[in-house]
């Protein structure tokens, strides 16, 4: 069954007046327009930057447009709006990659905005018409005071400074993954990063877990806008009604509009309405430890679902919160690589040898995004399948968040006790907050 949904985007205009100059046909301007959307927003999850080059399959492709695809990607591509890695290679299934045209979306102040119809196809067996008709009522049951989410924003975006940068030497040492003008990720020593960067009149930058060489000024007003926009947008589409709510067909998680719904701005609409979240510590390696608790003994099972993973990663790395995060996310989800935090890895190596065993056995065996994705359907096996159905059935309003239950203050006892019932059958043990 097709279902339909909107979004409103927002666009530079002088990517907008490029589109405009193919003279598309409505539905293929609004195709198009979904397209660039997608990838810009691709770019920003995977790269925390509009101008890298990211993956786009055929598939993808198809999903987006039809089969024949090829008629909306060609004038993009022909007009340079669209750039192309053009290193497709079938022996090793390796997919090109796309990039929105840098100097079209320099300009960040001069926006245009329009509304894009899209279908999705729901399957039943995922009971998807039902999850959105759960989620719906939901959305329903808010009272959201914009404006203070609107003022929030703007908040956010002014207190934006250099002190959650690390930059050069500050930097620590090694092989890292640096994302350089050129739109491509290439992984560099650090002080040979620094000294390119040093030739530019730039600095090597690392923000969230990711390397960038540019000035700070320029990032830093760079990411400035890019985040106004994108919050901005985001509280939008909720201030229109334009919901979705659908399941991810390659982990069968539910996605919605709060799934990537900015933490700041979510916390304050929690508060806003009397509601609670329950979720679990470190759950994605809590669910791995879980996974493994017939096979490894090495104390990885233990700190992992007690909730205390990060602070003993922490320990062993002499690292903050973050990094611990960043560095276990590279262990666990990251494609095999030698040098790129190699110190860090060996040290996880010594702390949790039979874990780190299994997970390269894993990805020598298996192509390295199976293991994430594996992880990612247990935990949809607990809160989707187990859980939010269990509480539709039980009348309860509340959604869920991928490893997270939010509802009601006066349903709490209900949906812990569903939690625990969940896990009680499936013999997982999470340590929930």
């Amino acid at each position: 069954m097709d279902k339909t949904f909107y979004k409103s985007i927002a666009m530079p205009i002088d990517l907008i007046e490029e589109i405009d100059g193919l003279k598309l046909s409505k539905i293929k301007q609004q195709k198009t327009i979904r397209f660039l959307d997608l990838l810009m927003n691709k770019s920003i999850e995977e790269h925390g930057s509009m101008f890298a080059y990211v993956p786009f399959s055929a598939n993808l492709f198809r999903k987006v447009f039809n089969s024949r695809y090829r008629e909306f990607i060609k004038p993009l591509l022909d007009a340079n709006i669209v750039l192309c890695d053009e290193k497709f290679s079938g022996d090793t299934g390796k997919v090109m990659y796309y990039r929105v045209n840098p100097g079209l979306i320099d300009n960040m102040y001069a926006n245009w905005e329009t509304t894009v119809k899209y279908t999705y196809d729901y399957v039943n067996e995922l009971k998807e018409e039902r999850f959105f008709k759960g989620f719906e009522t939901f959305y329903n049951s808010l009272e959201i005071d914009y404006g203070e989410l609107y003022h929030t924003i703007d908040d956010y975006v002014y207190n934006i400074s250099d002190s959650d940068l690390k930059v050069n030497y500050t930097i620590p040492e090694g092989r890292h993954p640096i994302l350089y003008e050129s739109g491509e990720i290439k992984y560099q020593y650090r002080d040979r990063a620094i000294k390119e960067a040093c030739k530019q009149g730039k600095e090597l930058i690392l923000d969230g877990g990711k390397y960038y060489i540019d000035s700070v000024k320029d990032y830093l007003s760079s990411k400035k806008h890019r985040i106004m926009l994108s919050y901005t947008q985001t509280v939008k589409n909720l201030e229109q009604g334009n919901i979705y709510a659908k399941r991810n067909k390659t982990n069968f998680r539910f996605d919605h509009n709060f799934t990537t719904f900015p933490k700041i701005l979510l916390n304050l609409i929690i508060q806003q309405n009397g509601l609670e979240e329950i979720d679990a510590t470190n759950s994605q390696y809590a669910i791995l430890g879980n996974m493994l608790k017939d096979t490894v003994y090495d104390g990885y099972v233990q700190d992992s679902t007690g909730g205390v993973l990060y602070e003993q990663v922490q320990n062993v790395l002499g690292c903050d919160r973050d990094t611990a995060k960043s560095t276990m996310m590279q262990v666990v989800y990251a494609k095999p690589s030698r040098d790129y935090m190699k110190k860090e890895k060996e040290e996880i190596r010594a702390l949790y040898p039979e874990m780190m065993a299994y997970v390269d056995d894993f990805k020598v065996s298996y192509d390295y995004k199976e293991l994430p994705v594996s992880m990612q359907k247990k935990e949809v096996e607990i809160y989707v399948d187990g859980v939010l159905d269990r509480l539709y059935n039980l009348g309860i309003n509340c959604i869920t968040k991928h490893d997270s239950v939010i509802f009601y203050e006066k349903d709490r006892e209900i949906v812990k006790s569903v939690l625990d019932e969940v896990l009680s059958e499936k013999n997982y043990i999470l340590n929930l907050s």
